[in-house]
């Protein structure tokens, strides 16, 4: 279980003992990714990766296992060039960005990372949603540390939330307004946009059903109410919408349970198939009449 502070304090506790009557050892680093951090996200594959990222503080990948190496050491600073100072500054780095070139009034471009998300099971290809409307792409392979890809989106509105599509090309952005739509990352590209919001959607989940064409998009939004959206066709229709009274922040789909409920179904169906191929029996059966004893 990895959790980190706006201020930039990162606890790393292993939760194998958790069952048991061991306690559980957290350890913590300080000010290892800087301070005003406003997103952390862990790899969902690769738990001992995460990154990091906030205002004027840019994109960050570290590895949890190399931190708990060097969880005793201090920083140490090295004399021979400024690359391997950079690099042996803080534990546990295992890529920096770089942000993107000055303006056209030579006058540095503010950073603000709002979220960011892993785009590959590998770790190497990470996009982020800023406070200016902007999505960039980075390749943590290749040799250029600036992003690979930077998109403005329009609106002029923060973007709040990022999630990976159904196809690993396609982004799912929201903003400050009522906007959610596609982004394509191979074109750069925003596609049909989803209908039904009145209010700032909180954040976004998506369906992995068995067919692509089946993934449903959920969220959740200020207006307090979650709403469910077709992915299949441009017009992006919302199919379902419930008003959930509280102020929602978060949204999780448990597949596993759809299955369960899926499973019962079937075998309800298959009870009631049994029960209607059995033969009906009538109750109206002919009894032998008793005979009247009359008494002299």
């Amino acid at each position: 279980l990895v959790t980190c502070s706006s201020t930039g304090h990162v606890s790393y506790t292993s939760l194998s003992d958790y069952n048991t009557a061991n306690t559980n050892v957290t350890t913590t680093i300080f000010s290892v990714p800087g301070s005003d951090l406003s997103i952390m996200r862990v790899h969902p594959i690769h738990s001992n990766i995460f990154a990091t990222g906030g205002k004027a503080n840019d994109l960050k990948v570290f590895d949890a296992n190399m931190i708990m190496q060097h969880k005793d050491s201090a920083p140490t600073e090295s004399s021979n060039t400024k690359k391997s100072k950079k690099d042996k500054a803080i534990p546990g780095l295992l890529f920096q960005a770089k942000n993107v070139r000055p303006d056209m009034l030579d006058l540095e471009v503010p950073i603000w990372i709002r979220d960011l998300q892993f785009v590959n099971d590998k770790g190497t290809k990470i996009a982020t949603a800023t406070h200016y409307h902007q999505i960039r792409l980075y390749d943590t392979e290749g040799q250029q540390r600036r992003p690979v890809r930077d998109v403005d989106v329009g609106g002029k509105v923060p973007l709040t939330c990022l999630r990976v599509g159904k196809d690993p090309n396609q982004l799912v952005y929201t903003d400050t307004m009522n906007t959610m739509r596609f982004l394509d990352l191979t074109t750069g590209r925003p596609l049909a946009q989803f209908k039904g919001l009145t209010g700032a959607a909180t954040d976004v989940a998506l369906t992995s059903g068995k067919n692509p064409e089946d993934t449903m998009l959920v969220s959740v939004s200020v207006d307090r109410f979650l709403r469910v959206h077709e992915t299949k066709t441009t017009e992006r229709k919302c199919e379902h919408s419930i008003y959930l009274k509280q102020r929602l922040t978060c949204v999780l789909i448990d597949e596993d349970r759809a299955e369960e409920d899926e499973e019962e179904e079937e075998e309800d169906e298959e009870e009631q198939a049994m029960w209607e191929a059995m033969e009906t029996v009538d109750d109206k059966t002919d009894h032998p009449k008793k005979r009247k004893h009359s008494t002299a």
